[in-house]
């Protein structure tokens, strides 16, 4: 990225922590006032109002998380496999392929070469080239030897999880 789209990106997060911390103090000022508006009922009131912002709060992550999702789902898409490594220890029954999405990321995906079935996809950040190792045991796809905790790697075969999720966009 050049640094006229980093400092636009940069300007546009700001300005939407600005306005969401302004409608947060506008929503608790809005309670407030609801809750202490008489004297009897406060404690209905303020359970009331509680109820709200919590549902307020559940409504805008998820119309949150939604956005999100849907803008990296158009960015793996969109995006143009530069390279393939072929599992050659097994006969060749897997083939990986990436791609650079920018901003360091790298989108990988693990097809069974029979049929090009997708069996598995990360997207994860690297500071140099792409550098996948197919395991001498035949059991794992490594693409982040820095990686730990049981991160960098995808099982061979993909697990349940790797393909259900790879299902998704």
């Amino acid at each position: 990225m050049n640094g006229l789209a980093l400092y636009a990106q940069s300007v546009w997060i700001g300005a939407m922590v600005v306005c969401a911390v302004i409608a947060i103090s506008l929503c608790l000022l809005l309670a407030a006032l609801y809750v202490f508006s008489g004297k009897t009922g406060r404690k209905a009131r303020f359970k009331k109002a509680g109820i709200r912002i919590v549902l307020g709060t559940a409504l805008f992550l998820l119309v949150v998380f939604s956005l999100r999702y849907q803008a990296d789902a158009r960015e793996r898409i969109n995006a143009h496999m530069s390279g393939e490594s072929i599992s050659d220890e097994d006969g060749g029954l897997y083939i990986a392929r990436y791609a650079y999405l920018g901003n360091r990321e790298i989108l990988l995906r693990v097809y069974r070469r029979s049929d090009m079935t997708l069996l598995a996809e990360r997207t994860y950040l690297e500071l140099d080239r792409v550098k996948l190792t197919w395991t001498i045991n035949k059991d794992k796809l490594i693409y982040d030897t820095s990686a730990s905790d049981g991160k960098g790697y995808i099982d061979l075969p993909p697990t349940l999880k790797d393909r259900f999720l790879a299902k998704f966009p």
